[in-house]
């Protein structure tokens, strides 16, 4: 499973943050802090900021 579906999942309450620690390989707190991202920025939260600024940097060379 990826962030994309379990993430919603933990905030809807369908999987508890244990469980989403074993699935992700992730620690309890950025379990946390990506569901916080979620809430307040939505999905786009879990994309990796610098990938777009890397890509927009690229372009103006």
């Amino acid at each position: 499973m990826n962030r994309y579906k379990v993430i919603p999942m933990t905030i809807e309450g369908k999987l508890t943050n244990k469980e989403v620690v074993e699935v992700l390989n992730l620690s309890k707190r950025q379990i946390i802090r990506l569901k916080k991202g979620v809430k307040e920025e939505g999905a786009s939260f879990l994309i990796y900021k610098n990938t777009i600024s890397s890509v927009i940097e690229r372009l103006n060379r």
